[in-house]
């Protein structure tokens, strides 16, 4: 039972990716989300705190980042068959550094992070 609860903030945050991913076009550009720094900020934050979620579950680095990878494959993969949506490379690649990027600010343990979020990582 406990480790359904170390997870669930992963299940969360991917489940937020993949409504995300399923929305279409339309609806991006009707938010005011279809600029790219927006879609690029989106694909790094979120796929950074997913690789973070993923860490706090797992306590290792090359977990979190491997399914980080892996779930960004299979979403750019969904999002060929939604109305306006495209498979794109630079997806993953900005999905990956995201992920890297915040696993080496955890790995560092850097003063970037605020208290509460390396007592909650560390617990």
């Amino acid at each position: 039972m406990r480790r359904v609860t170390r997870y669930t903030p992963s299940v969360i945050v991917g489940l937020i990716i993949l409504a995300a991913t399923v929305m279409p076009a339309q609806s991006i550009e009707s938010a005011g989300l279809s600029r790219e720094i927006y879609h690029i900020k989106g694909h790094f934050l979120f796929y950074g705190l997913f690789s973070i979620t993923l860490y706090k579950g797992s306590k290792n680095y090359l977990t979190p980042f491997t399914v980080a990878i892996v779930y960004g494959i299979i979403m750019e993969n969904i999002q060929r068959m939604i109305p306006g949506r495209s498979f794109e490379y630079l997806d993953i690649i900005i999905n990956s550094l995201g992920a890297l990027a915040a696993l080496l600010i955890v790995w560092k343990r850097s003063s970037i992070l605020p208290k509460k979020l390396r007592i909650w990582l560390e617990s």
